[in-house]
């Protein structure tokens, strides 16, 4: 089945509208990762240079989100 040309156009319109929403929802979700992760930095960073943590807690904080949090280290 052949799409008229006149069809082809408008689709063409509304795939591209679909396009550049997805483009900007993943430029969303990648500024907002970025945001969490100096965010989580920063928060290690300022623990442990206050002395409130020590050089172990990194892998603990690791085995903990693992073990609590499961999904997010292996997302289904």
């Amino acid at each position: 089945m052949t799409t008229p040309l006149i069809l082809q156009d408008d689709f063409t319109e509304i795939t591209q509208l679909i396009t550049a929403a997805r483009q900007r929802a993943v430029h969303a979700v990648n500024t907002a990762l970025i945001e969490l992760y100096w965010q989580v930095g920063l928060t290690i960073s300022r623990k442990i240079a206050a002395a409130e943590w020590g050089d172990g807690v990194v892998a603990q904080l690791a085995e903990h989100l693992a073990h609590t949090q499961p999904a997010w280290i292996y997302p289904q």
